[in-house]
């Protein structure tokens, strides 16, 4: 089936969880303009009550693509990396989008997600120094905070990001695919996604319900408590609102700073040394310039 181009392509990353995998559609069909886009599903096949739950979804969405792998000679982690990478790759490669909407089968997301994406896209998409838009956040959920967003410092958000065309043209993509056997998926992208900024929302656009999942925390972490607080949901916001834009200190984690275009210098330097780190030299050289360059500073600002 032959997607359309002209419609941003949503990928969605299914294993094995259909009861999160049928929330996730749920939120996706209750979500302003999600009509406006296309899907692509890469199945990692093998439990076929997930596969009712796409055929399902599919039937429902006839601008929808489905990407079946047999992911049974690799490790759970490197699944989920190849199966991200794979879905890019096609969304990217194939469908020639400008941005790519990611998400796990374990997450739900606002009810104006696509409307907070395509407002960022509009006016961030030609800054060279944008890499993407992370949708989640700690900050306590408020009518007002819900508007705002920030320019932060940090790595993809794993369960549920953005990246552009400029992005993933950035990165050497073979080598990339190399470290996905050793790395998982953000970490992989980590370095070059910080020598720009990441637009994150003061209140998340998704809901982390992965708890019962066999490589995360139990819901009684603090995490899923602080995303729940934080998630915007089907809340009280306007259909035609307005984002605006207020630096201010995440605190989704310590290094998740506030973006200062004056170091980008230095994560240029460290992202140089990283994506050659199979030689001794650089890596030894990536680790001293981060201590020397990055880690004093986050000490400074906590």
């Amino acid at each position: 089936m032959a997607l359309p181009t002209s419609k941003p392509p949503v990928l969605i990353i299914a294993y094995n969880r259909p009861s999160t995998l049928e929330k996730l559609f749920k939120s996706l069909e209750n979500s302003w303009n999600y009509d406006q886009n296309s899907f692509v599903i890469v199945h990692q096949v093998g439990n076929r009550v997930t596969a009712k739950a796409i055929e399902d979804f599919l039937s429902r969405n006839s601008n929808s693509i489905l990407i079946q792998i047999n992911g049974s000679q690799r490790s759970s982690t490197e699944n989920i990396s190849f199966n991200r990478h794979l879905g890019l790759k096609f969304c990217f490669e194939t469908l020639s989008a400008e941005y790519v909407v990611a998400l796990e089968d374990d997450v739900e997301v606002s009810i104006d997600i696509f409307n907070f994406t395509k407002f960022i896209m509009r006016k961030y998409s030609k800054n060279r120094n944008f890499r993407g838009i992370n949708y989640g956040s700690f900050e306590p959920h408020g009518d007002q905070s819900s508007l705002y967003y920030s320019k932060v410092r940090f790595g993809i958000h794993g369960p549920a990001s953005t990246i552009t065309k400029m992005t993933w043209k950035s990165l050497n993509v073979p080598r990339v695919r190399e470290k996905l056997t050793r790395l998982d998926w953000d970490g992989v992208f980590e370095y070059f996604c910080k020598t720009g900024f990441m637009i994150t929302p003061e209140n998340s656009r998704f809901l982390d319900i992965g708890y019962n999942g066999t490589h995360a925390p139990g819901l009684s972490d603090p995490y899923f408590h602080k995303m729940a607080s934080s998630f915007v949901g089907g809340g009280k916001i306007a259909e035609n609102a307005t984002y605006k834009f207020r630096k201010i200190n995440h605190s989704w984690r310590e290094d998740a700073v506030v973006y200062n275009r004056i170091d980008n210098w230095k994560y240029y330097l460290i992202w140089f040394c990283n994506s050659r780190n199979r030689y001794y030299v650089f890596s030894k050289l990536e680790r001293a310039l981060y201590r020397l360059l990055i880690l004093k500073r986050l000490r400074k600002l906590n």
